[in-house]
């Protein structure tokens, strides 16, 4: 769960994320919560879950990455101003 956290709110979090999605962070915590509960009362169904969608996460991490390294250097975070 703790990657799952560090993937919703990674370092230089409020630098790297554009405004209009800061606004869905509490949707995402949300839904790891439940995530969260499910897990301790059936952790098999748990881990079945996340194995059935582990390819996936794991092409939407390199995709993920190849995106930060595109924007290192310009700042597309905080300034919610309008």
């Amino acid at each position: 769960m703790q990657t799952e956290v560090n993937n919703l709110v990674p370092n230089r979090f409020l630098v790297t994320t554009p405004c209009d999605r800061l606004s869905h962070l509490p949707r995402y915590l949300q839904a790891l919560r439940v995530r969260v509960e499910r897990a301790r009362f059936n952790p098999a169904k748990d881990r079945e879950k996340h194995e059935r969608v582990r390819s996936y996460v794991e092409r939407l991490g390199v995709r993920a990455a190849a995106a930060a390294q595109s924007r290192e250097g310009g700042s597309h975070g905080i300034d919610c101003g309008g």
